[in-house]
């Protein structure tokens, strides 16, 4: 009988019998060559493009230190766009918000001298 008390039909295909041990029998393919010292594992990851291990910085980035509450803004721009949003932050050492804070701001400034020329 099969586990819920019903007899299986006779094109039932019969359960492999201890399938369990088909598993014993799985053994990993061993390497090439063994890689033995450090510069070996380290040519090896170039080679796979992995990058070598640099000790790890901190970011310089300002962070706004306001007193405010913030809001989240959710806008789907060009990825050009983008990159040169995030490229102008990481060159003036900003976070995100701050960079657009002072790109608004250098907008204002520019209005107001567009506004005083005569």
């Amino acid at each position: 009988m099969s586990d819920f008390g019903l007899k299986p039909s006779p094109d039932t295909p019969a359960k492999p019998a201890q399938s369990v041990s088909l598993i014993d029998q799985i053994k990993p393919r061993p390497l090439a060559k063994p890689l033995r010292n450090l510069q070996e594992i380290d040519n090896a990851a170039a080679e796979a493009g992995f990058s070598s291990r640099e000790p790890y910085t901190r970011s310089t980035m300002q962070r706004p230190t306001r007193n405010e509450p913030t809001q989240g803004i959710a806008m789907r721009p060009y990825v050009s766009i983008v990159a040169r949003f995030h490229k102008y932050a990481k060159m003036n050492g900003l976070s995100l918000p701050l960079s657009l804070e002072q790109l608004l701001d250098e907008s204002d400034e520019l209005a107001q001298l567009r506004a005083s020329k005569p």
